[in-house]
């Protein structure tokens, strides 16, 4: 009975495989684009430049014939501790005696955007973001006998091709379509054998398809709002991994609202607010073994630009938003990457002009160690309590803009 629980322990791992880790509490990883990323994610009232279209693409109409390209990397430090659970009890796999490692220490993810005016009051651009996740481990979290699981791969793009209208100088309108790409490779276990998923080691992707629609109004030479709401991405079913992801793969619906203080004529002021609903989505929503039980999340992203001079633009910022990964459901989301567990980001940065239509972009972003702990009431009972995972991270942004 206890090997046979062990067993179902060791499959229920197989569902912390989530294609859309990369998302976490905000959006790839926690913003869009240099800028926004300096200032905490926020910016969804205010354009900054053709990145700003994958939040919002009423902004579009105002970021004028713009082209940018902002890579960045996520260097990352995680380790999952199971030494303190009874996951082998009964069994003859040794347990571990200690914290494990993930190996992977760092990945690269980046933006970019292409805006085009076709006349005053209409604009064409697209935006687009990637990232991923990369969990690799020297043997089984579970067991150092055992060969699985131990990997987690995955990767995720989106590209926005935006259609952007302006009736007035005060008001724009924006839609876009959304298609995704998503790639991913395991070596997972599979319920209810427990046997390695028959997609492992092997790379399967699928394209996906969603929408997003915007608007944007200047209140007043002071004030500015925001708001924008997107669809569920809906991917194609990873025919590699059937055995493991019983749902197609999808993202989840995303509404975002926000405004822009104009306090000064060098000094912005911005705040957003930002629902993410995973329980929309059947894999994040349901309960192991048929999902990883993530819940909603609502977003606060704050942020502050002031120009030094005509061409230096200081930034920084701070997001907040609650892990989805509930205390019930850890041990099914133990090899989830950093992002997907912060709940605290500070950001700063700073853009350069080097010329009246180029810039450049340099930010950081610290996401603060955020732990959890397996606190024993989801499906594998008490055999999980106790198992913790742990991680922070440090993010190094780039921007390169040209305006022609």
């Amino acid at each position: 009975m206890r090997y046979s629980k062990t067993l179902l322990t060791l499959t229920l791992l197989s569902c912390s495989l989530s294609p859309t880790t990369s998302l976490a509490n905000g959006l790839l990883p926690y913003c869009f684009g240099s800028k926004m990323c300096q200032m905490g994610g926020a910016g969804a009232a205010i354009p900054l430049d053709s990145t700003s279209g994958n939040v919002n693409p009423a902004l579009m109409a105002n970021v004028g014939r713009d082209l940018a390209l902002d890579p960045l990397v996520v260097l990352q430090k995680e380790h999952v501790n199971s030494s303190h659970t009874q996951l082998t009890r009964g069994t003859p796999l040794p347990p571990y005696t200690g914290k494990l490692t993930n190996k992977i220490k760092a990945y690269a993810a980046g933006y970019s955007g292409l805006n085009y005016d076709i006349n005053p009051q209409w604009s064409f651009g697209l935006s687009t973001g990637g990232g991923g996740n990369n969990a690799r481990y020297k043997s089984s979290i579970v067991s150092p006998a055992l060969a699985a699981p131990r990997k987690l791969e995955t990767l995720a793009g989106l590209a926005s091709t935006i259609l952007a209208y302006k009736p007035t100088c005060d008001q724009a309108y924006g839609v876009s379509l959304i298609v995704g790409y998503l790639q991913m490779k395991n070596n997972l276990t599979k319920f209810p054998s427990g046997v390695v998923t028959r997609g492992a080691g092997k790379t399967d992707w699928g394209m996906g398809i969603g929408a997003r629609v915007g608007g944007q109004w200047d209140a007043s030479q002071f004030l500015s709002f925001g708001l924008a709401a997107s669809t569920p991405t809906y991917f194609q079913r990873l025919k590699k991994y059937r055995d493991v992801l019983y749902h197609a793969p999808q993202l989840p619906p995303i509404v975002t609202g926000g405004f822009a203080w104009h306090a000064r004529k060098d000094t912005e002021v911005l705040f957003d607010l930002e629902g993410v609903f995973w329980k929309a989505s059947p894999f994040t929503a349901k309960k192991p073994p048929s999902g990883v039980n993530w819940r909603n999340v609502l977003v606060f992203k704050f942020g502050i630009q002031h120009a030094v001079n005509p061409d230096v633009l200081l930034r920084i910022g701070y997001n907040y938003g609650r892990t989805p990964v509930p205390s019930k459901a850890v041990l099914f989301n133990a090899l989830d990457e950093v992002i997907t567990l912060s709940e605290h980001v500070f950001s700063l940065g700073f853009t350069r002009e080097i010329t009246k239509t180029m810039s450049f972009d340099l930010g950081g972003a610290y996401l603060f160690p955020k732990k959890l702990k397996d606190n024993g009431q989801g499906p594998a009972g008490l055999a999980a309590k106790g198992l913790t995972v742990k991680a922070s991270a440090i993010m190094v942004t780039l921007g390169f803009n040209l305006k022609y």
